[in-house]
């Protein structure tokens, strides 16, 4: 005797609709883990930790990220308005979010989260042995490591 099992159009895309549901819950979880857990605290941590002096507040006032999605931006966020004794920071602002949005643009396929330091000195001030970007990247990793972990534990493939 031949067995099998039969699903009709309507039953069959109730099952799509319910999977659809669930990967849009899931994209949402990954996009608000992104920006606020591991981007909004590598910013932070950069912020907190350059050990330069930013006499214009145009350095760390260009530290922020981008989210993206196969080239196309999600979000940009961190670049914050911090002073310096000798100016106003306008300008780390605006070089740091259009610097993270060029980036972001031409990332590849999947979700990328940069995160820029936009003034063209900043490479300098690194190669001077101050830290910019260097230690938040070891933190950065830290952090998507742990999240990563969370996840499959939460899933059930980790103990």
């Amino acid at each position: 005797m031949k067995s099998g099992l039969s699903y009709s159009k309507n039953e069959f895309n109730q099952v799509l609709g319910i999977l659809d549901e669930s990967i849009g819950r899931v994209e949402e979880a990954i996009k608000f883990t992104l920006k606020t857990v591991v981007g909004g605290k590598a910013v932070a941590h950069a912020k907190s930790y350059g050990n330069f002096t930013d006499r214009t507040g145009n350095l760390r006032s260009s530290i922020g990220y981008v989210l993206a999605k196969d080239g196309d931006i999600i979000d940009v966020g961190g670049f914050e308005s911090i002073s310096g004794p000798e100016g106003n920071n306008g300008e780390g602002i605006s070089e740091g979010k259009k610097y993270a949005e060029e980036l972001g643009k031409s990332s590849g396929s999947g979700y990328t989260l940069i995160i820029v330091a936009g003034m063209n000195y900043a490479e300098y001030v690194e190669a001077k042995g101050y830290n910019v970007l260097t230690e938040t990247e070891s933190y950065l990793v830290s952090q998507i490591n742990d999240v990563i972990d969370r996840i499959l534990k939460q899933a059930g493939f980790k103990k």
